[in-house]
């Protein structure tokens, strides 16, 4: 079991898509992912290609990162903290869960006689809402599911891992609070998007969301508007909107 986490990247911006869009955030961005994605070119290989990640990678505990966060905290005031890689889950999920419970933690309390209550446990400093940009590939623990909104992007054959970890994925994305989101590199993958959404939409939670965009300057995202007024689909468009602001694929933004 590793005693740290490894990270590529900690760093303050706005939210640039998913239901936190515009949102000041903190992004805590780890090393390592088990897919690659042939099918388009990764908008992170530095933190997804081993080669890449290894030549830049540092180490945290669960302590220094939750310190990190609350010092991005003190100077921005940013509470919004998305995590995301590469994959989160690769890295320990006990360590994970560790650090979610600092970020919101479970208050105990006591009930009075006049039938109030009095919080026993100590207030933390800053209460942090925590999303997870994840690939779904690994089953997500409990603490985890109870903790965190999760964004899990759920790969389409365009993107060459299409039959990666379904079994895990189709037990994730029943479990989760959050939002599914397709990236399409072309008509086909739309198509496919729909069977997948025909399949999951009746056993998800309630409140899921469904997302569609597309691979970035693959697939016209025109055409995926299109296309979801075509089908009469309940989806919300997902764009990458740093990708516009900053340019695409530009570290830090």
């Amino acid at each position: 079991m590793s005693d740290h986490f490894k990270l590529v990247e900690h760093y303050v911006s706005t939210q640039g898509e998913g239901p936190n869009t515009g949102k000041v955030t903190q992004f805590v961005r780890f090393a390592g992912c088990d897919m690659r994605c042939g099918g388009w070119p990764c908008d992170t290989p530095f933190a997804s290609d081993p080669k890449q990640w290894a030549k830049i990678y540092y180490k945290r505990t669960v302590e220094e990162l939750y310190e990190d966060i609350l010092n991005k905290y003190r100077e921005t005031g940013a509470l919004n903290v998305c995590f995301t890689g590469g994959e989160p889950f690769m890295q320990d999920n006990d360590l994970l869960c560790e650090l979610f419970e600092l970020m919101m933690p479970t208050l105990d309390w006591v009930v009075n006689e006049d039938g109030g209550f009095t919080i026993i446990s100590k207030e933390p400093e800053a209460r942090f809402l925590i999303e997870a940009f994840s690939n779904g590939s690994f089953e997500y623990p409990q603490k985890a599911l109870d903790k965190v909104e999760f964004m899990m992007d759920w790969k389409l054959n365009g993107s060459g891992e299409g039959s990666t970890s379904l079994d895990n994925r189709l037990l994730n994305a029943k479990r989760i609070y959050g939002g599914i989101k397709f990236v399409c590199k072309d008509e086909e993958d739309f198509k496919q998007a729909i069977e997948v959404w025909n399949e999951l939409k009746d056993v998800v939670m309630p409140e899921t969301r469904f997302w569609v965009g597309s691979a970035w300057d693959v697939f016209p995202t025109s055409r995926v508007v299109e296309l979801v007024l075509e089908h009469k689909l309940p989806w919300s468009l997902n764009v990458q909107v740093h990708n516009y602001i900053f340019g695409a694929n530009v570290r830090g933004t």
